[in-house]
């Protein structure tokens, strides 16, 4: 093939691509972007991350068909989802890690072994939200086999062609095996009910990769119907004792 047949290939391709972009509507052309990849949403209690992760989850699935998975429960109005049961995928994860033993082909046949076990949620080509998982991929406990093959795994997001929203109160206290694979920071405030009866999580995402920002306006009134706000996140009886041993008082038994 000439350079000239070269150029006109890829001028066909471009055609195509740019032919495809323009039937999409302008709301499915600022969501497109979302359906791949990693993004974690920030901030402290109450400030909207879990919201605005669920309002895009459910936008995805309106605008692209997209199925979502959530590790906490949504009603409704949200419409179709599939539980993800985190605990259970934790179990798994320790025993594929007492069977395995570290080496060269440690974190590949561990994270094989476990897509082969895992039964009833299938998490290709998929919008994954997790709120839960934060205990799993804390930095304190980077040493932790659990903590290392939850880490890959969520590397793996994109070989297993899903989007994953990470909800977690920053990204510094994320092991750093994930947070070097995060694509999209999100930070969220929301208007206070004493001054106004429709109040909005406003929203602003970083794209790293693109150096871009994402800005959304969503609906405490319709998106809030569709999960509980207060779903207490647990917390792993390890860090616990690591807490009660540094400050000098020593773990029940």
């Amino acid at each position: 093939m000439t350079i000239a047949e070269e150029g006109v290939e890829l001028d066909s391709l471009e055609t195509r691509a740019t032919r495809e972009l323009r039937n999409l509507t302008e709301e499915q052309q600022g969501l497109l972007v979302f359906t791949d990849g990693i993004t974690v949403m920030k901030g402290r209690k109450g400030a909207g991350k879990t919201l605005s992760a669920v309002a895009l989850a459910h936008l995805l699935q309106k605008n692209f068909g997209i199925e979502v998975v959530a590790d906490f429960p949504l009603h409704a109005p949200f419409g179709p989802y599939e539980y993800f049961d985190i605990e259970n995928f934790v179990r798994t994860l320790r025993l594929v890690s007492e069977e395995v033993r570290k080496g060269a082909a440690f974190q590949e046949a561990a994270v094989d072994t476990l897509m082969k076990r895992q039964q009833g949620t299938l998490l290709t080509h998929k919008i994954i939200i997790l709120d839960e998982v934060y205990q799993y991929i804390d930095c304190r406990n980077s040493q932790d086999p659990v903590t290392k093959l939850m880490g890959y795994w969520i590397s793996q997001i994109r070989h297993y062609q899903s989007a994953l929203f990470i909800i977690a109160p920053h990204t510094d206290m994320i092991d750093k095996r994930v947070n070097r694979q995060v694509d999209r920071v999100g930070s969220s405030y929301t208007d206070s009910v004493f001054e106004t009866d429709d109040p909005f999580v406003h929203t602003i995402i970083d794209d790293l990769a693109y150096d871009d920002k994402y800005r959304f306006h969503f609906s405490v009134r319709t998106f809030g119907a569709m999960y509980d706000t207060h779903v207490l996140t647990g917390f792993r009886s390890s860090t616990f004792q690591r807490v009660e041993q540094s400050d000098g008082v020593e773990a029940a038994g």
